[in-house]
């Protein structure tokens, strides 16, 4: 057996970038579940709290609909929550190197990248890590941001050179 602890990306959202990933294994996977334990806990309280309001009417709700607005402000918190401390901790945890990018003239790191790189890149080195790198389908189910909305989230599907690099990382 020939086990692969790492695999590396071409980036889709930026052409000529490459980032490597690490496979998370479950110790790694629950120093990253502890880490974000709180942030994680009020994200899903938040998700609960959205559960527990009236379903949004059917058509066009009228605007000043109190519970759509309350709605709205806990899904923009629980978003806050994903962005501000879920995927920076799990990008810090799962990526191990960058390349082909620079952050306002110097090569890019792990923590310029989260600071201040491109959106599309985060989420898709996020997403990369998440669905690629041994996340177990309920972690991968608890990690990923829930919509509102039949529409996937942006950033939560896989991209193709992410899917073939992650299942060669196994073999």
């Amino acid at each position: 057996m020939r086990f692969e602890s790492k695999f590396t990306v071409q980036s889709v959202t930026q052409p000529g970038v490459f980032f490597e990933v690490r496979v998370l294994n479950s110790i790694q996977r629950a120093k990253l579940d502890l880490q974000n334990l709180e942030a994680r806990v009020k994200y899903s309280e938040i998700y609960a709290e959205i559960g527990r309001l009236p379903k949004p009417p059917e058509g066009d709700p009228p605007p000043a609909d109190p519970d759509l607005i309350e709605r709205e402000k806990l899904r923009i918190s629980a978003d806050c929550i994903l962005k501000i401390d879920i995927k920076p901790a799990t990008i810090r945890a799962g990526l191990l190197k960058i390349e082909g990018l620079e952050i306002d003239g110097l090569a890019a790191t792990t923590e310029s990248l989260i600071e201040s790189g491109p959106s599309g890149l985060i989420d898709e080195i996020w997403s990369a890590i998440n669905n690629e790198a041994g996340l177990t389908e309920e972690q991968r189910k608890n990690s990923q941001s829930p919509s509102i909305s039949a529409a996937p989230e942006a950033g939560q599907e896989s991209t193709t050179n992410a899917a073939t690099a992650g299942t060669s990382a196994t073999t």
